[in-house]
């Protein structure tokens, strides 16, 4: 669906992929224990900055197919580089791919989607936030930013959050 309803399903369906994989597929969880284990115990900075960096190193960006809105699920995401060493996706793949991995490890993410500011009123991109107690805030993870580091946030967007745990 265009406009509002069509962000609300997406995210929607976003929604339910990660809670499905992390309760149901433990090779996500197994992935997300192994990205952190050379972190000291209860360490947020750590642990995030492993998995932000670990998903960098495995993603490349690649739209949808025109005219579709596809959701690569956490699991598939996970067979895919087991398989090839990496995965290939848009901005509510890896999204996705992030928050299920954070949530294995006990964090509290949710979802933000944007307007891009000079491409009018849509919302058209969506990144995970993780709550970090160390910050007492939510800090932004948007891996289609990759020059940017974990935290930094497009200024001056129009946006709308969806809690996810």
């Amino acid at each position: 669906f265009p406009g509002d309803m069509g962000i609300t399903q997406t995210v929607n369906a976003l929604v339910y992929a990660v809670k499905f994989a992390v309760t149901t597929k433990p090779e996500v969880r197994q992935k997300a224990e192994r990205i952190v284990a050379s972190c000291i115990e209860r360490s947020e900075e750590c642990e995030v900055g492993k998995i932000w960096v670990y998903v960098l190193a495995h993603y490349r960006f690649l739209s949808d197919p025109t005219f579709l809105e596809s959701i690569k699920s956490p699991e598939v995401i996970e067979t895919e580089i087991s398989m090839f060493g990496m995965f290939q996706g848009d901005c509510d793949d890896v999204s996705g791919y992030l928050a299920a991995l954070l949530m294995s490890c006990g964090f509290r993410v949710r979802f933000k989607v944007i307007a891009i500011p000079g491409q009018g009123e849509a919302f058209r991109h969506i990144f995970p936030q993780v709550y970090m107690r160390s910050r007492n805030a939510w800090v932004t993870l948007d891996a289609c930013n990759r020059r940017q580091p974990f935290g930094w946030e497009a200024p001056n967007t129009r946006s709308r959050e969806y809690a996810v745990n």
